[in-house]
């Protein structure tokens, strides 16, 4: 992320029309997204009590959400966790 063009240079987004402007930034917001979701799942897993809790978490998940996404609060429900609770430091 650190690489991009725009990441480094954020004074030529200003000068950009606002509907590229504004995808750039969804897209950034997406990637950054992406990249922590496994330290969030990390952190889940330790709060529920472990890898084989959170196996048997995900287990019941995929049971139920088969041929549908998952979406980030009912993995949150399923966890019995809060947004708050997975916030890194």
């Amino acid at each position: 992320m650190n690489r991009n063009f725009y990441r480094r240079h954020p004074e030529y987004l200003d000068i950009m029309p606002k509907e590229y402007a504004a995808r750039i930034r969804a897209n950034d917001l997406e990637v950054a997204m992406y990249s922590l979701m496994p330290l969030k799942i990390y952190k889940a897993a330790q709060l529920v009590g472990g890898e084989e809790a959170m196996d048997l978490i995900l287990a019941r998940l995929a049971s139920s959400n088969i041929g549908s996404f998952l979406t980030y609060q009912e993995f949150l429900d399923a966890c019995g966790l809060t947004e708050e609770d997975l916030e890194l430091e």
